[in-house]
């Protein structure tokens, strides 16, 4: 499998070299649809949503009224707080770690550095149980390793933990947030980096007073997305979670597996909630910072 998407990787690589962007293309015309046809354009646009979102949302929250008590809420809060602090560790962590990624490139933008940050964010083209499979096998031989060598230690030190876990997240969705972060540096020209140096800015100065003001959009942006897909994200966490740590998602899939549908519907509601409100966040901050320009 990892094979495989190295490949994959190297052909779009391949096929990118050569690729001009264009943005001079003509706007297509408009066209004024009357009658049945904008009828049915008006349907081909609402029939998905309905059926893909507020169905399933309806029937999930008329679910999850008929099973609401103070244990589920209690243990609902519970769900809902591992899995806000998982995501949010992940997403600072990650867009961490992205920026030091990204900024290395911008001021070291050789070969070398481009194809180790190729590799460095290929875990997102890898299924997740993959990943944790992965980290299982060398992890647990280095847990081993410890125990044997440190008389004092007799349970793993990172096979079950949670540092273990954000770990899997970042190898999951470095590219997430490398993606935007980059694409934040590409919007800041190298000159005002020059003309600040000239006038005497030092390092430290010129990322926390001219980079970070500027790359604020792209950060918020890579936290956001990572801080989704972590919410959702269940084969790593099912895997590297440590004993007795549940988050919604993998409440959701034991109640599930369980044919307890109605009482997983409140953690699945909950999950879409959270999910939903971050991606709201981040169109009205894209829309402020276009009315800005």
């Amino acid at each position: 499998m990892l094979l495989f998407v190295i490949v994959l990787v190297g052909l779009e690589e391949s096929n990118r070299r050569g690729a001009v962007d264009r943005s001079d293309i003509a706007g297509a015309s408009q066209i004024n649809l009357t009658g049945i046809r904008a009828f049915l354009a008006i349907a081909a646009c609402v029939l998905p949503i309905a059926l893909g979102f507020v169905i399933p949302a309806v029937t999930l929250a008329l679910y999850a009224a008929d099973n609401v008590n103070a244990v589920t809420q209690a243990k609902f809060a519970q769900l809902a707080l591992n899995s806000l602090s998982l995501a949010i560790a992940a997403g600072v962590g990650v867009t961490l770690i992205a920026w030091v990624l990204a900024y290395v490139k911008r001021l070291r933008p050789s070969p070398l550095t481009h194809g180790l940050i190729r590799i460095s964010t290929l875990g997102y083209a890898l299924p997740g149980i993959l990943l944790a499979v992965a980290l299982l096998k060398p992890v647990g031989a280095f847990d081993h390793w410890l125990m044997g060598t440190w008389s004092g230690l007799t349970t793993p030190l990172l096979s079950g933990s949670l540092f273990l876990l954000l770990y899997a997240y970042v190898c999951r969705f470095l590219t997430v947030a490398y993606q935007s972060v980059d694409s934040g540096f590409a919007g800041i020209s190298h000159d005002i980096d020059a003309a600040a140096s000239t006038l005497g800015t030092t390092t430290g100065e010129m990322i926390r007073k001219i980079h970070f003001p500027l790359l604020r959009p792209s950060i918020f942006a890579a936290c956001l997305l990572v801080f989704v897909d972590v919410m959702r994200e269940l084969p790593a966490t099912l895997i590297l979670r440590p004993f007795n740590f549940d988050t919604l998602a993998t409440q959701v899939y034991r109640l599930a597996s369980d044919e307890r549908l109605a009482e997983a519907s409140g953690a699945a509601l909950l999950i879409v909630t959270l999910g939903v409100l971050p991606v709201v966040l981040l169109q009205r901050a894209k829309a402020v910072g276009n009315r800005t320009e």
